[in-house]
């Protein structure tokens, strides 16, 4: 079982948040009621993250799609040959900048995906844990 998993967030650029997902998934089974009310709010975050970095992986997208376009227009106007165009936009810097922060966000959202997907089986699993309390109790064992 893994013993810290960092996450380093950047929403903007002076707001910067850590947090240790081992930390934040495990389950105190002696503090159920605790756990079962703060779940949804760290669910709520993460979910949000994952949303936010969704967003921004198309905005990006979109703005490489513009860039691509502008870069095309531009050979075009120089007189450079369809066939070498798409060279040319692959190898232009700004294309190049735009396409590895594409794969760092990318990166970071299929991370958050995950995320999310670990909160709703630790949600699954604080329910079962409850519900067998319960039954524990009903039963006297």
């Amino acid at each position: 079982m893994l013993k810290h998993i960092p996450i380093l967030i950047r929403l903007h650029s002076e707001d910067i948040r850590k947090a240790d997902a081992a930390k934040e998934l495990r389950i105190d089974r002696y503090s159920l009621e605790k756990e079962l009310a703060h779940q949804p709010g760290v669910y709520a975050f993460w979910a949000t993250m994952h949303s936010q970095a969704i967003a921004k992986v198309e905005s990006l997208r979109e703005q490489r799609d513009i860039l691509e376009s502008e870069l095309y227009r531009g050979f075009m106007h120089d007189k450079v040959k369809p066939s070498a165009i798409k060279h040319y936009i692959l190898r232009s810097s700004r294309h190049q900048r735009l396409s590895r922060r594409i794969r760092v966000w990318e990166g970071a959202e299929r991370e958050l995906k995950g995320l999310v997907r670990a909160f709703e089986q630790r949600h699954s699993s604080l329910m079962a844990l409850n519900a067998n309390t319960r039954n524990e109790q009903k039963h006297g064992s």
